[in-house]
């Protein structure tokens, strides 16, 4: 008896020839391989951060992901701050424990810049105004639903990137704060939430300098959801003066055993740089802050480099899926766009309708040489999300997604909660995927 023959497709560019043919026998064994090779067991923790020859080799050199502890830590002040931690006793014995930061913690740390000169006050610390990602929802930077010709209502698969408004640390965390208390009183549907079709809006990409102490709007801030999550070397950037933070003296400690660190944040890791660059170390690339909640969520995407994660406080959720599995993750040509806000249409009509005060829609990209015309620009991006809410095989999400997406049942998704509170050592998460 012949073995069914499957054609991978979702990887080429032109859609028309397969970039390899596999018998559903091949594609199963080479399944159980990567099963077997990669994560054969639960993602492995550390206590400690390991030498730099057991990193590369058990996880840099094979991409596998770990979750490492007390990879930063910080002394003790005081015995409330032990106390705190769940430990009664290393105040006395002056050990380290992991470093936690909470946005009120942040907030209180500094005082930011009203007018955004990023300039200290009377000796204070001061913060440029954030550039912040809005979202009706929570998903940015994924593939929404865009009814390209609104008179036709066609709808096409765009990747979306958030909305940007500048404001204040202090504005973000007050409006991230009611947003959510207010969004937790809502029974919202996940699945519901990604099938919404937005409007496309014709013109440019609005420019927002807002900042940050007009209330005129909070009615709308209430429905959105922020997240600050920069991918440009923030921290070290626009955030500088919270990398240059200095720690209170005796009150920081490395994993190495140098206890004269001067600044709060560590500026690298001896081991990863060893295990990454060998003989030349050199600092990392990028160091980012992302400050959020549980309703910010990041789509499914490739990552090419090395990162390290660590969890300041509360707790991030990561699906990752092997090297070898993108054949079957669907990455396709698409259009792109950002979220626009704008006033909503009044209609008269029944005053008991609660209708919102401002609508959403999705401006798309031009070419950057053919801006006065209709050439937008397209990304790849990942169709398929292996880490949405579906249940049992009987789900219908699940059966719209294998019909949609058949070669996704080879994938080998798995998914990690890392997190940090007052009772649990804080973890930092090799991030070792493809998606």
């Amino acid at each position: 008896m012949s073995s069914r023959m499957t054609s991978l497709r979702n990887n080429c560019l032109d859609g028309d020839q397969p970039l390899l043919v596999a018998t559903s026998e091949t594609l199963e064994s080479f399944q159980d391989d990567v099963r077997y090779l990669w994560c054969p067991s639960d993602i492995p923790v550390y206590e400690t951060p390991p030498s730099a020859m057991d990193f590369l080799r058990n996880h840099v050199a094979v991409s596998r992901p770990c979750i490492i502890r007390n990879a930063i830590t910080t002394r003790p002040r005081t015995h409330e701050d032990a106390t705190a931690h769940g430990d009664n006793t290393c105040a006395h014995a002056n050990e380290a424990i992991p470093l936690q930061l909470t946005l009120d913690d942040l907030t209180g740390l500094i005082r930011a810049n009203e007018d955004g000169n990023g300039n200290d006050c009377d000796g204070g610390i001061s913060l440029p105004l954030l550039c912040v990602d809005v979202t009706p929802d929570g998903h940015g930077d994924c593939l929404r639903k865009v009814a390209i010709d609104n008179e036709t209502t066609q709808e096409e698969k765009v990747f979306v990137k958030p909305m940007e408004r500048k404001m204040t640390i202090s504005s973000f965390s007050n409006r991230l704060r009611r947003g959510r208390c207010k969004q937790q009183q809502q029974d919202v549907d996940s699945q519901r939430t990604l099938d919404r079709i937005f409007l496309s809006s014709p013109g440019s990409e609005e420019t927002f300098d807002e900042g940050g102490g007009d209330d005129s709007e909070e009615d709308f801030w209430d429905d959105c959801v922020l997240y600050y999550s920069r991918q440009n070397d923030c921290l070290r950037e626009e955030l500088s003066p919270l990398w240059n933070l200095k720690a209170p003296s005796n009150a920081t400690a490395d994993t190495d055993g140098d206890h004269t660190a001067a600044y709060l944040f560590p500026r690298s890791f001896p081991w990863a740089e060893e295990a990454f660059f060998g003989n030349k170390p050199r600092g990392p690339d990028a160091v980012n802050l992302w400050m959020g909640d549980e309703r910010a969520v990041s789509a499914m995407h490739k990552d090419h480099y090395e990162n390290l994660f660590y969890v300041l406080s509360g707790e991030k959720v990561f699906g990752l899926c092997p090297p070898s599995d993108a054949p079957f993750l669907y990455e396709q040509e698409v259009l792109a766009g950002r979220f626009r806000s704008s006033e909503a249409s009044t209609v008269e009509g029944n005053e008991e309708i609660e209708e919102p005060k401002r609508k959403w829609s999705v401006v798309l990209d031009k070419e950057a040489e053919a801006a006065n015309s209709n050439s937008y620009s397209k990304v790849h991006w990942i169709a398929t999300d292996l880490f949405g809410k579906v249940g049992s095989d009987s789900d219908p999400n699940r059966i719209h997604r294998d019909e949609e997406f058949p070669m996704s049942r080879y994938a080998h998704p798995i998914t990690k909660r890392s997190n940090q509170d007052f009772r649990n050592d804080s973890d930092m998460v090799d991030d070792k995927n493809s998606a």
